[in-house]
């Protein structure tokens, strides 16, 4: 997938935890694995460790990323298993939303490198967790 993720109409489709859209990047990492073709991935979502070990659990063994990543990544990946990798993938594959996907992830880098997970961020958060105007008589 590739979109413009600095365009406004183009943002929404940049989801980088879509079940679907590991299982589309597990077929083609498969798919060229069979036939010994290389794969890297590039962008946004190679740089993120919360995304690391799903990507690593399909197979993909380079990524594209700013050099500023670089050991934030190598920290994830020296705590995280190829094996704990593929657990990884098969639970997100069978998740139906962004959001379970998102949630379960966060909570795997969590337990895998806690010190890594302190860097990545939640872009999105949770509906339950939006924030509530000061006016808002919920609050």
């Amino acid at each position: 997938m590739a979109a413009d993720r600095n365009s406004p109409r183009m943002a929404p489709l940049c989801e980088p935890f879509s079940p679907a859209l590991y299982r589309l990047l597990g077929g083609v990492v498969k798919a060229c694995a069979d036939r010994g073709k290389p794969v890297t991935l590039c962008g946004e979502m190679a740089s993120r460790p919360v995304c690391l070990l799903p990507l690593l659990g399909m197979g993909l063994r380079s990524l594209s990323m700013s050099p500023i990543f670089i050991p934030t990544i190598r920290e994830m990946a020296r705590h995280a298993t190829l094996a704990q990798a593929k657990q990884v993938l098969d639970h997100v594959v069978g998740l139906k939303t962004a959001r379970e996907v998102r949630r379960y992830l966060s909570e795997t880098l969590k337990a895998v490198c806690p010190s890594t997970a302190l860097v990545d961020i939640e872009e999105t958060p949770d509906e339950d967790e939006k924030a509530v105007s000061p006016g808002d008589p919920a609050r």
